[in-house]
């Protein structure tokens, strides 16, 4: 038998299976600066596993920085934020999560969580079983 020190979970799109707000949130922020939405090309080529600063110098055709990133990328995070906060159905853990965190928990397994996700998206959160 294999024995682990610990599990790292992956939180959006693992966890919690957001993907559908964030596509929404591409796809209203492609609208806003260019006009047309993503096509699942350009999404599968030019936004999944990349970063906003990429993403966002893509769809505007050209390198961004300073506050004009960090204003762009408040803009879609702050659009996806609000899409959660109205579609609570949505914004919920994947099936088993809940069950499976309360096993870890008893069990005592080290534990911890990750995310690529902007900090202005991460609050204090607690799981309880």
């Amino acid at each position: 038998m294999i024995k682990y020190s610990g599990i790292i979970f992956d939180f959006n799109g693992v966890l919690l299976w957001d993907s559908p707000l964030h596509v929404q949130a591409w796809q209203a922020t492609a609208m806003r600066l260019r006009g047309t939405e993503l096509s699942d090309e350009e999404f599968s080529i030019n936004v999944h596993g990349r970063t906003n600063a990429h993403i966002l110098s893509y769809l505007t055709d050209r390198a961004l920085c300073g506050k004009e990133l960090l204003d762009l990328i408040q803009i879609k995070e702050s659009m996806y934020r609000d899409l959660c906060l109205k579609n609570p159905e949505k914004f919920v853990l994947s099936p088993g999560a809940v069950a499976l965190l309360d096993f870890i928990v008893a069990k005592d397994i080290q534990r911890t969580i990750a995310t690529s996700s902007e900090r202005t998206n991460l609050v204090s959160a607690q799981f309880s079983a």
